[in-house]
């Protein structure tokens, strides 16, 4: 077996145990370590399956590449959840008004059925994890990890042509709006929405 010598080569290995990267990547694998080893294999859902339609039920009609934006996870990992999903009847894929090539995505009945079946195990995922900050640090935490998050889409090298591409579709909505009757269904109000941890 060979042995990388990464201090020879100017890298010093990373004390993982106390590197605080490392720290947030345990935090999020032993988030959903309990949904793998138990929910998943009882319901046939992915973890990403699942963080999918955590979205679909807070934004209903929201387009995958919109999923990808949310989420953080690659536009591969979404397409597979989403087809998945699609398969086992649990979403809904709806013609978007404004572009013929763009499908709106929602729960199904039996979708929004299981995400309340499975959202309660979530909630209590959530308290557990959670249950030890008081008010203030949660929000002290919110925000800083808030900051974490802008840093990193705004190191992105996709970050400015996304940023672009979403100024030009909001001004070819706002030029459209003009022209055509928008179906109110897909009109969402920007908020903050609370999800089920996983």
């Amino acid at each position: 077996m060979v042995r990388r010598d990464t201090a020879a080569a100017g890298v010093p290995p990373l004390p993982h145990d106390r590197e605080l990267f490392f720290k947030l990547v345990r935090v999020v694998n032993l988030t959903g370590r309990p949904f793998v080893e138990t929910l998943a294999r009882r319901h046939r859902l992915s973890l990403n399956e699942w963080r999918t339609m955590i979205v679909l039920a807070s934004e209903p009609g929201i387009a995958a590449h919109e999923i990808v934006e949310v989420t953080g996870l690659d536009k591969m990992s979404v397409s597979r959840a989403v087809t998945a999903l699609a398969r086992q009847g649990r979403i809904v894929k709806r013609d978007d008004p404004l572009d013929a090539r763009r499908a709106r995505l929602e729960l199904s009945a039996a979708g929004h059925r299981l995400y309340e079946q499975i959202g309660v195990f979530g909630r209590a995922r959530e308290q557990q994890l959670f249950g030890g900050l008081d008010a203030a640090e949660r929000a002290q935490l919110e925000a800083l990890v808030d900051r974490l998050i802008a840093a990193i889409q705004g190191q992105a090298p996709e970050a400015g042509a996304a940023r672009r591409r979403r100024a030009r579709a909001d001004a070819g909505l706002t030029a459209r709006s003009t022209l055509v009757t928008i179906d109110t269904k897909w009109a969402r109000p920007s908020r903050r929405i609370r999800r089920p941890t996983l």
